[in-house]
């Protein structure tokens, strides 16, 4: 099913997320996916983004939609500073260091452990949609005067648009 977006400054968007159990999974994992697909071209979306509390993202990296389901970070390397938006914070954006190269466990759609490797893009990608689930947000990694600009600039957009 096709959710609306939840947009800064609702408060789920800061709630940390539970555990998904696997019962769960599958509504979730399609609504996520419905939604996503309904925005067009844009690289993931997390369940609290629709409203589920829970913790399941999907990450559209280079080798296509990264399921996300209950995931760790196990080790990173490097930095990147990179330019970054959020659905939630719609045409806003702020540079956002984040490690290079990553490693992660998950849980896939069937309830399987696997373990995955990312850089670059694809990183950024995966950290932005697991900080999601843990009731962060991009502007949570800028720095107070990042922070202040960014949402500056937002609520000037949101006014603009009536939103």
């Amino acid at each position: 099913m096709i959710l609306p977006l939840l947009k800064y400054p609702d408060r789920r968007l800061s709630h940390p997320c539970r555990l998904i159990e696997p019962e769960e999974v599958g509504e979730v994992v399609q609504d996520l996916l419905d939604t996503l697909d309904s925005l067009g071209s844009v690289a993931g979306l997390a369940a609290p983004q629709i409203g589920h509390l829970v913790q399941v993202a999907i990450a559209e990296t280079a080798t296509g939609h990264l399921v996300l389901i209950n995931p760790e970070l196990l080790w990173s390397d490097g930095t990147q500073r990179e330019r970054e938006g959020c659905l939630s914070f719609p045409n806003t954006f702020g540079w956002v260091e984040r490690p290079e190269k990553i490693k992660i466990r998950s849980l896939d759609q069937e309830g399987e452990s696997f373990e995955a490797e990312a850089e670059g893009f694809d990183a950024r990608v995966i950290l932005h949609e697991m900080d999601h689930l843990q009731g962060k947000l991009f502007i949570d990694r800028l720095g107070k005067v990042g922070k202040r600009l960014v949402l500056k600039r937002y609520a000037k957009i949101r006014k603009r648009t009536n939103d």
